[in-house]
């Protein structure tokens, strides 16, 4: 607890006089969600520096007691790491550390933060076991992370974007010098013209107060990184190079999913939103999936069971 609260005040003394390139370390709260959406009690920002990319952010918030684990959250490319807001609380109080990631510009960036927060900055203790729970576009990255020996005990991928049928137009987009446009179909932020209360709208609520969390739509290079990252973490080889237990949490059924994996289980929760930031009942089965599989992961880190 020293150690992270030394932490936590050195993270909350970068975020003063930032500069307009810099990471956004004070995001402001919207004035439309609940104070359920909050950040939990402790929060702190820090940043990741990333070969050849710009720094990842990342957030983290410590439990009352002594840590039994900590949790890691990455985000899908389309939300901020504010939206695990609520997440992290629930987990805090069933005694993690949690950390949240933000979307890295390729997953091969997400990759290397991934593996330079739990090395150099988590460090865990012997006794505690680090779950990864990733969204959407970053199982890519979690995976290249896992497969490449970061230090992780489970892995969670929920609703994982697994394929990219757009990787092939991609690729010869990118040989021509294309890969910094914006792809056909994409489009900038815009304002929401609708209610942001909600925990489904909390991506456009945290853009709409905050400038710099604004998307400006994904790039050809960007779908050309993603369907190489895809490829290269479905290698067979590759799976099996994951030791850790592999825990998928999907909407719709997927019996390819875990093909490869020594240890892997799928569970399905039907959802047509995210599961995070779907309604209570969704939300609650999917927030029970998490945190069993990271109590499964403390549990053998501890005990060895």
């Amino acid at each position: 607890m020293r150690r992270l609260f030394a932490l936590t005040i050195l993270l909350l003394a970068a975020a003063c006089g930032r500069d307009a390139d810099e990471a956004l370390l004070d995001s402001r709260i919207p004035s439309s969600i609940s104070p359920r959406f909050y950040p939990p009690e402790g929060w702190a920002w820090g940043t990741l520096e990333v070969r050849g990319a710009k720094p990842v952010r990342y957030g983290v918030a410590a439990p009352a007691t002594v840590a039994r684990g900590h949790v890691v959250l990455m985000a899908n490319w389309d939300e901020p790491a504010e939206v695990f807001f609520e997440t992290a609380r629930d987990l805090t109080g069933r005694g993690f550390t949690v950390w949240a990631l933000d979307p890295a510009p390729t997953p091969q960036a997400g990759a290397q933060a991934l593996d330079a927060l739990v090395r150099r900055v988590v460090r865990p203790a012997a006794h505690q076991a680090v779950v990864v729970a990733a969204h959407g576009s970053a199982a890519a990255a979690a995976l290249l992370a896992a497969q490449d020996g970061a230090p992780v005990d489970g892995l969670m991928l929920w609703s994982p974007r697994l394929s990219e049928p757009r990787a092939k137009e991609a690729r010869d987009k990118a040989a021509l010098g294309q890969g910094g446009f914006r792809a056909d179909g994409e489009r900038s932020w815009r304002r929401p013209d609708y209610d942001l209360t909600g925990r489904g709208t909390l991506p456009a609520a945290w853009a709409l107060a905050n400038p710099d969390l604004r998307g400006k739509g994904r790039t050809w290079g960007w779908f050309d990184a993603q369907g190489r990252a895809i490829e290269t973490a479905a290698d067979p080889a590759r799976r099996r190079a994951v030791s850790a237990p592999v825990f998928v949490l999907a909407p719709t059924p997927d019996p390819e999913v875990c093909q490869g994996f020594r240890r892997c289980a799928v569970h399905v929760i039907p959802s047509r939103r995210p599961h995070h930031l779907a309604p209570d009942g969704v939300r609650s089965a999917w927030l029970a999936a998490l945190t069993a599989f990271a109590e499964r992961r403390a549990a053998v880190r501890l005990h060895g069971l």
